[in-house]
């Protein structure tokens, strides 16, 4: 499991990568056309979903190698049972934000499918696509931080990187 969630989160950070990739030549296009007065609609709509989707798809990776930034001043001065203690409740406390902000996302999701909620703009946008793709996004982060977690917890061993 734990080697298919590794995996999982770095295609999800490479899928980033290639929607920046995507997102800078469509601004470029875009800029190009305006120069010569033919602007393409729906640009800036789509440059937010862009931006959402590499946000949230990235949050996975992150949280797999630790890429968060973190206040360690207080842990540094604590004894190491007491750090790791520390450590387990933020997991936890982290853990079911998540769960939280995850389940809410997905009651979002559905009633923006049923709705057929659009995006107000010159190019209208259903909505609920793009919550599905942060949903995604989240609940892979939700499953990253509790697999983080059960590691700190000492419940399940992490593997060593072979690469």
């Amino acid at each position: 499991m734990h080697e298919f969630l590794k995996r999982l989160s770095i295609y999800s950070s490479s899928l980033c990568g290639w929607l920046l990739a995507v997102l800078m030549v469509i601004i470029c296009f875009d800029i190009i056309m305006r120069t010569i007065g033919h602007p393409i609609l729906g640009v800036a709509e789509l440059s937010m979903i862009i931006m959402l989707t590499t946000v949230y798809f990235g949050l996975a990776n992150c949280e797999q190698v630790h890429g968060h930034i973190v206040v360690d001043f207080l842990l540094e001065r604590v004894p190491q049972k007491v750090a790791k203690f520390l450590s387990i409740v933020c997991g936890v406390l982290c853990f079911g934000t998540l769960v939280v902000c995850t389940y809410s996302m997905i009651l979002n999701t559905m009633d923006s499918y049923a709705g057929d909620e659009a995006m107000a703009g010159l190019v209208p946008i259903e909505i609920w696509p793009i919550k599905a793709l942060i949903t995604i996004g989240l609940l892979l982060y939700t499953i990253q931080t509790l697999n983080n977690l059960l590691i700190i917890m000492s419940i399940i061993k992490p593997q060593l990187d072979t690469e």
